[in-house]
């Protein structure tokens, strides 16, 4: 899969065709269901290494200020996972913007630039992000920066 794919989806309703079609595709069929008193759900591929985030449309409209259906699901991020980390096997698709697990920190800001958050803000580097057109890149490094073990996307 190439995630590159699923950034033109953020902001839609899971009932999209083409977000079915990514929930319905494979071995796995995912059916969603937000839990009482949240407003976040996952779409989890453990065996992908990638995890599907979906928001309250309700609890979306308000943060985006934007009029949204109710009793809808809202396509808001992925998550894509190294070998391993929280239970994943490695994603082995297409990483947004052409990132690799192989990626070290300098490599990144070498492509993005520095970022626009830094976690935590001094000392060893464990989270960075970059705002992007229309979306946002964070990743999660692992005991260096010169080992990714997270790559989220999102809205903004």
């Amino acid at each position: 899969m190439d995630t590159n794919n699923l950034i033109p989806l953020l902001g839609k309703e899971s009932s999209n065709p083409e977000v079915q079609k990514i929930l319905t595709s494979g071995d796995q069929k995912v059916k969603l269901k937000l839990p009482a008193g949240d407003f976040q759900t996952y779409a989890e591929f453990k065996n992908l290494g990638l995890s599907l985030v979906f928001e309250d449309s309700q609890y979306f409209g308000k943060k985006t200020n934007t009029k949204q259906p109710k009793n809808a699901l809202i396509f808001i991020g992925f998550f894509a996972y190294s070998e391993g980390e929280e239970g994943f096997s490695l994603f082995e698709g297409a990483l947004p913007d052409g990132l690799s697990f192989d990626h070290s920190r300098q490599v990144l800001v070498r492509e993005f630039g520095e970022p626009v958050f830094r976690f935590p803000p001094s000392g060893e580097v464990e989270e960075e992000r970059w705002d992007r057109k229309g979306y946002r890149v964070m990743v999660k490094y692992g005991k260096d920066p010169e080992t990714l073990l997270m790559v989220y996307c999102g809205i903004r």
